[in-house]
């Protein structure tokens, strides 16, 4: 009898961990859930803001969101946050609505912000934005060796690389030297656009009309895709 009572003893120590492990591992999925939802209103909102900013700079231009553009690699999509068709370019915005500190190096693949709940790793958004770009380096050939006769064949494409980041938030420890990349907020970014518009033009308002048209066949995008690119972000980049 001794020897059944302990045998059972363990078996109700066994089941009660499992349970207690399976309640922890759901709160721990909650508290994910929840903290990806509030990253993803606060990403949204930075995005609105910024579309704000650029819809107010006079000119002939097209601005399109959340682009997920093929990468050439086993199915995989890059999403870009905003890109801006313009006369003297095309730029592209990587929004990172963020607060506290932001440490980085420009070639290293990590950066850390800081906050008061503590420090969060992240992707290099210049790495990141860079991806972009080549990205949509591939569409526009691409659609140039269908159409031999498309006007855009002609065109050396000029990019411009934008990271954005929250107002409150300290970039000063980020030190860019050899990119072409842009660090700014929010509140800078329609100067900084403004001051690189001074540069020659390289589109016509023709040429910027099917420009757009080509990338807006990536913006309405099926559900699929975007819980597919998601779910691959979530497990190349864990947080």
């Amino acid at each position: 009898m001794d020897q059944i009572g302990i045998l059972a003893g363990i078996l109700i120590a066994f089941l009660i961990i499992i349970a207690l492990r399976g309640i922890i591992q759901t709160a721990c999925r909650k508290k994910s859930a929840k903290q990806h939802e509030q990253l993803v209103r606060i990403g949204d909102l930075g995005e609105t803001r910024l579309y704000n900013s650029l819809s107010a700079i006079p000119g002939s231009k097209k601005l399109l969101r959340h682009l997920y553009l093929p990468t050439g690699e086993d199915g995989r999509t890059t999403e870009i946050d905003l890109v801006m068709i313009h006369r003297t370019g095309i730029y592209v915005f990587e929004s990172k609505n963020y607060s506290g500190y932001i440490k980085g190096r420009e070639r290293k693949k990590r950066w850390i912000q800081v906050t008061r709940s503590g420090k969060r790793p992240f992707y290099n958004p210049i790495m990141q934005n860079a991806g972009h770009i080549r990205a949509l380096r591939r569409i526009l050939y691409r659609a140039v060796d269908r159409s031999n006769s498309d006007p855009v064949a002609a065109l050396g494409h000029r990019y411009h690389s934008i990271i954005v980041f929250g107002n409150h938030c300290n970039i000063e420890r980020v030190r860019i030297r050899k990119s072409r990349a842009h660090l700014v907020h929010y509140q800078d970014v329609e100067q900084l656009c403004r001051e690189l518009m001074q540069r020659r033009a390289c589109y016509s308002s023709e040429q910027i009309r099917q420009i757009a048209e080509i990338l807006s066949n990536y913006t309405n995008v099926k559900k699929q895709v975007i819980r597919n690119h998601v779910k691959d972000i979530n497990k190349r980049y864990p947080s």
